[in-house]
């Protein structure tokens, strides 16, 4: 059985240090009404982008690819034509001479700096297990949906992190989503487009999309 994470419905009710995972939910992120498939591709069709593509589906969940610069057309030629890849971790201030900035503007009242913003979209998309330890993330669901599992770092100490010498430092040594999942203390909550989760650090957390999911 998964634990809940605990739903807030008004972003004043945020704690300013907060040290486990919210889901905000109806984000008044413009993006969330404007964007789609379609807008993507008339916006961004030009555009080169670095995809990561995985030999198979055990590749893609354990996080384990390849990297291809190509236009961000080809890309989503290749998604409908079920290639195994994934465009993540795309720097928008790169994208911000065709994107308006103000379709992904946020609206919390944290007092803190916005370091950086990223895309990600993908169709069937996996991210393994894995951690950050210096800065809380968050995650908006644009369209689609996602699932998401967590846990805290001193949950499950059987899942233990690759090597500090490894490329990848921040992800477990197991393929999280090959895990019979009921020996483990869990958190899962599947985002709805509106939906914001709010990750602190020392808080893993594996992904998984539902069909197409930006």
């Amino acid at each position: 059985m998964f634990h809940n994470i605990d739903i807030l419905e008004d972003i004043n009710n945020i704690p300013l240090n907060f040290d486990k995972p919210y889901v905000l939910k109806n984000n008044k992120m413009v993006a969330v009404k404007k964007w789609n498939l379609d807008y993507l591709k008339k916006k961004l069709s030009n555009s080169y982008v670095i995809v990561k593509y995985h030999k198979s589906i055990e590749d893609f969940q354990m996080t384990n690819y390849i990297n291809k610069y190509k236009k961000i057309s080809e890309y989503m030629s290749d998604i409908e034509n079920s290639k195994l890849c994934y465009l993540s971790e795309c720097a928008l201030i790169n994208l911000e001479d065709v994107l308006d900035k103000n379709d992904t503007k946020e609206r919390f009242k944290f007092r803190r700096q916005n370091i950086k913003k990223y895309l990600y979209l993908g169709l069937n998309s996996y991210s393994n297990c894995h951690i950050h330890i210096t800065h809380d993330a968050v995650l908006n669901q644009i369209f689609g949906k996602k699932i998401v599992y967590m846990y805290d770092y001193y949950d499950n100490p059987s899942l233990e992190p690759v090597s500090i010498f490894n490329k990848d430092n921040n992800f477990i040594k197991d393929n999280f989503w090959t895990l019979d999942l009921s020996k483990y203390k869990l958190y899962k909550v599947v985002l709805e487009p509106g939906d914001c989760l709010l990750i602190p650090p020392w808080w893993y957390h594996s992904i998984k999309s539902i069909d197409l999911s930006c």
